[in-house]
């Protein structure tokens, strides 16, 4: 059986579970994460929509017209999004997981809008954008997993 794995946003508010592989692994360097996140990039792991679970509070919703991102409406936490082109999967934010010390990234995505001081090393497969087909990020994690 797969472990539990538990997150949850900044203040405690929101507290979510999740019993699930993951379904790929990614870092996305576009200006909107970069926006959203406060930060150079945002990391996030792909696990199905119907495996995630929230065990506390309640989760609030903001569509960014490709999805929708949910957060903790307290902290502000950005916890996770679904995209509109993949609703199956809940794309977790790395940093909400209590522990993240089991996934990695697979691949790096709009990497023309990484920011120059950025190193993205040579291990990870580039998109210099979104992939064309979304199931490309799922594919990159099974080459690197073997599943």
């Amino acid at each position: 059986m797969t472990e539990l794995k538990l997150g949850g946003c900044e203040c405690g508010d929101i507290r979510y579970e999740f019993r699930s592989e993951p379904l790929t692994c990614y870092t996305c360097h576009c200006t909107e994460c970069q926006k959203r996140s406060g930060s150079a990039f945002t990391t996030a792991v792909a696990i199905p929509t119907d495996k995630l679970l929230v065990t506390r509070g309640e989760v609030g919703n903001y569509n960014f017209g490709k999805g929708d991102i949910k957060l903790c409406l307290r902290c502000g936490t950005h916890l996770w999004g679904v995209a509109d082109v993949l609703p199956e999967c809940a794309m977790v934010r790395v940093g909400t997981l209590d522990d993240a010390t089991w996934v990695a990234p697979v691949t790096h995505i709009w990497t023309d809008s990484a920011l120059s001081w950025v190193e993205l090393g040579n291990k990870l497969t580039r998109f210099p954008r979104q992939p064309e087909n979304p199931i490309m990020l799922l594919e990159e994690w099974n080459k690197v997993h073997g599943t």
